[in-house]
């Protein structure tokens, strides 16, 4: 039974100190500018309509003041108030007449007049009071169309035609097809979500026409929606006391979007079952970051599950056992935990388990991998056409859920175990990104034979990034950026950025898997060569173009290998002009890193004394030579000691500034 509040807005009045935050201009005479004597000032004493807070105001005004009350159907009142109209239940007419009768008096007991009351039962109908009582058998609640004689709600897609078909028309069409709070008719809408989406790809403008064939794909989008009619009824859940109920959620995904509906099922005494869908919803896949299938699939567990709870906790009704459905092996898996994923799935992984773990506190809940051609949500990611969805087993379901369930063909969840073939690693690691992102160097290596002039730009660059921002992207702490003068910091600094940007464009798979970007700061690749560890070149392992890496490595073999040039020695060599046509034999450390035909690729942090990997001596000879060619320290013993401290703090000091530096 339904019934409304009469003028419920104009009911309460508002408190005199907040009357003029209310007050509006009013303009006497129309055809006069509004100026002067023309205007007049108004506010209002009652709550007004259009204002955002208004609703919630009603409602606590009114819960206010019923809650003072004894009477029986105080707590259904509070919990079935939607803003002006009111919704009882009733176990047979007789109980219904009562709570007709006890929500009159209640209402009115609060200066308030309950009216158009409204049952699905023709005694009740008969029993109220003429003035009382709806003037027809038809009409709308919260919305929904409702035939109280045959207890149905028909939904009605019907829009509005516009001349000019752009961005913003469309939009508006697609909201005003039909008011579907449930998703019910989630399959019929999606083409025309997954078009706006393209539309928003080809960056029209809101107001920008749509080419002729993008306007030719609307219409026939039109077409299929446009008219569509479907009759349901009201009543989905029987709550006689003698019926057992099980909700059945079904997930899946496509390409461009993923979706998720809620069945249920009502087995009675005799065992004879009956399903109904509940609620349904669906969403288009980001615009922004494509994903892959997998992620989706997870996506839509995600959804459905969050549905299912929110539906449990609205409506009174104890449901014995609760069955989610997936067609998605590897999302299943995910869940279970049987893999190693990304942070980014983890998250979405923990999500769901503290959802599982909320609604198992109420009921069971089961995970099944199922059939796609079981799966019923497979048609609200990829959409159905009018002729066809009245007739869909969307609205009732699968047949396999009015079967026993030791007769399902579905396989349970806990008895998946990972896939071994190669498409389902790569699913599963490449879940938080399908897109490959092109790093472009911001220092490049190859356009200049000179590495040290390449450390002194990209410390000035730092340096000038730093300022810039105010501290932002480099710490206003960083010392080695406050003075213009270059130095040790400075240096260190840049080769850090070069070593980290040639790091960035690994595209070795197997090394990111092993080694994720932020377990270290400072990661020196170390190369041996081993011939039966690997399969092929080191190009292959990396992927990587290591000529530009070479003005790094030769520099390094030639301070580790050159005996240290005296003061007049650097200055007359950095008088000397540069000769960039003299090809000098590259050092056979750096031929042999190039031409090695088998490596093995092992990560190495530089601290760790491991074998393979460069002592701290031979690290601080190395660095003690380029600084040579940097800086001019009067004292070798100051550059010594300055040079210690540095590495053996340098860590400390690039972590929190490369993390910043790096693209979110």
């Amino acid at each position: 039974m339904v019934a409304d509040i009469q003028k419920a807005f104009l009911q309460i009045r508002l408190p005199e100190e907040h009357r003029d935050v209310t007050r509006f201009l009013w303009v006497k005479d129309p055809t006069l500018p509004p100026t002067g004597s023309n205007l007049k000032y108004f506010r209002f004493c009652r709550v007004p309509f259009g204002i955002n807070a208004s609703p919630a105001i009603l409602n606590q005004s009114i819960l206010k003041h019923i809650e003072e009350s004894q009477s029986e159907i105080v707590s259904e009142l509070s919990n079935s108030l939607y803003v002006d109209n009111v919704l009882l239940e009733g176990r047979n007419a007789k109980d219904l007449i009562r709570k007709y009768t006890e929500s009159k008096r209640l209402f009115a007991s609060i200066g308030m007049n309950l009216r158009d009351y409204l049952s699905n039962s023709v005694s009740v109908n008969n029993s109220i009071e003429e003035p009382d009582r709806a003037k027809s058998t038809e009409i709308k609640v919260l919305g929904i169309h409702w035939n109280a004689i045959k207890d149905t709600i028909t939904l009605q897609c019907i829009t509005k035609h516009f001349n000019k078909i752009s961005k913003r028309t469309v939009l508006s069409q697609i909201n005003g097809y039909c008011y579907d709070p449930l998703g019910l008719l989630s399959p019929l809408m999606t083409p025309a979500k997954i078009f706006l989406q393209d539309l928003h790809k080809k960056k029209y403008g809101w107001d920008d026409s749509l080419s002729e064939e993008d306007t030719n794909t609307w219409k026939s989008i039109m077409a299929d929606i446009d008219g569509f009619e479907v009759t349901l009824p009201r009543k989905v859940v029987e709550k006689d006391g003698t019926t057992k109920h099980t909700l059945s959620i079904f997930v899946d995904s496509s390409k461009r979007a993923y979706a998720c509906c809620i069945y249920v099922t009502t087995a009675s005494a005799t065992g004879v079952k009956e399903t109904k869908l509940f609620t349904a919803k669906s969403k288009i896949a980001p615009i922004k970051k494509e994903q892959t299938i997998p992620r989706l699939e997870l996506l839509s567990i995600f959804i459905g599950l969050s549905l299912a709870e929110s539906t449990i906790n609205k409506i009174d009704v104890t449901f014995e056992q609760i069955n989610v459905f997936s067609d998605s092996t590897i999302a299943l898996c995910w869940i279970q935990g049987y893999k190693r994923l990304p942070s980014i799935v983890t998250t979405l992984v923990q999500k769901i388990g503290l959802i599982t773990r909320r609604i198992r506190e109420c009921s069971n809940v089961t995970f099944y991998h199922v059939p796609t051609h079981e799966n019923t949500a497979d048609c609200a990611t990829r959409g159905v056409s009018k002729n066809n969805f009245n007739s869909h087993r969307w609205w009732s379901g699968p047949v396999l859920l009015n079967m026993s369930p030791e007769n399902w063909p579905v396989k349970d969840a806990t008895n998946l175990r990972e896939q071994s073939d190669d498409e389902e690693a790569e699913a599963c690691y490449h879940a938080s990104a399908s897109t490959v992102q092109v790093r472009h160097p911001v220092w490049s290596l190859e356009s200049t034979n000179d590495y040290s002039k390449v450390i002194r730009v990209t410390a000035y660059c730092a340096r000038f990034i730093r300022n810039a921002t105010k501290g932002k992207c480099l710490s206003l702490k960083n010392k080695a950026l406050v003075t213009i003068t270059p130095s040790a910091e400075k240096a260190i600094l840049a080769e850090q950025l070069l070593i980290r940007q040639e790091q960035a464009t690994f595209k070795s798979e197997e090394l990111k898997r092993t080694y994720h970007r932020s377990s270290s700061v400072f990661i020196v690749m170390s190369c041996e060569s081993t011939q039966s560890s690997s399969e092929g070149p080191i190009e292959d392992l990396l992927d990587l173009d290591i000529t530009s890496a070479e003005a790094l490595m030769t520099n390094i073999h030639d301070c580790s290998t050159k005996k240290r040039l005296s003061r007049k020695q650097r200055q007359k060599r950095a008088a000397e002009p540069s000769d960039n046509t003299h090809n000098t034999e590259p050092p056979k450390k750096i031929a042999a890193l190039t031409n090695a035909p088998k490596m093995t690729l092992r990560p190495l942090l530089i601290s760790h004394d491991d074998k393979g990997v460069m002592s701290n001596k031979d690290i601080r000879d190395i660095f003690y030579a380029v600084m040579d060619g940097i800086t001019d320290i009067k004292k070798k013993q100051d550059r010594l000691e300055d040079r210690l401290r540095i590495l053996d703090t340098r860590t400390a000091v690039f972590e929190a500034w490369l993390k910043r530096f790096e693209p979110k």
